[in-house]
């Protein structure tokens, strides 16, 4: 979940015992600046209560709806798409490796800080399930991104432990 606050529009982020405490009421206190760069704003943005939010997850879910709003000329192609998801990054202001070394024989497409973004345009949902598997058990991977153009490939929204977000982007859209 990713909640701006309402005065300042700052990203809000859950540290320490919020970060898995379900509450109902938020202080706009912690940014992605770090810990007090708030502007103090108490703030409840739902009637129900959410869980906490951590930084990684909340930049992971900005940088997918950054992915899925971009225009990509050859989705279809591989190492096209990741030219230009690596350029969409860079115009965002994020700082990121590519073909990123996770283990001795493992390597991920992006890893923008905590963040391994894996683009798969082949491949079987059950291969590509595997890989994201291997991934999530890295302790450099905290969030997972799936960029891909497979409607066949259903993921849940965790993995491992970790969070995952799917981007897809079909031919001709």
């Amino acid at each position: 979940m990713v909640l701006h606050c309402p005065k300042c529009g700052k990203l809000h982020l859950d540290i320490g015992e919020f970060r898995t405490r379900v509450h109902r009421k938020h202080l706009c206190e912690n940014t992605p600046e770090g810990p007090g760069t708030g502007c103090g704003q108490l703030f409840m943005p739902f009637l129900h209560a959410t869980r906490g939010v951590s930084i990684a997850e909340a930049l992971a879910k900005e940088i997918a709806a950054l992915l899925q709003v971009a225009r990509f000329r050859a989705p279809n192609e591989e190492t096209t798409l990741q030219l230009e998801i690596a350029d969409v990054l860079a115009k965002a202001g994020h700082t990121f490796t590519r073909e990123a070394q996770l283990g001795p024989r493992e390597r991920i497409d992006f890893l923008v800080g905590p963040i391994g973004i894996e683009v798969k345009i082949q491949g079987s949902a059950s291969e590509v399930m595997r890989q994201l598997l291997r991934y999530a058990e890295y302790a450099d991977v905290q969030v997972l991104i799936l960029v891909t153009t497979r409607s066949q490939i259903v993921v849940p929204s965790e993995l491992g432990g970790k969070p995952i977000f799917t981007v897809r982007h079909y031919a001709g859209l």
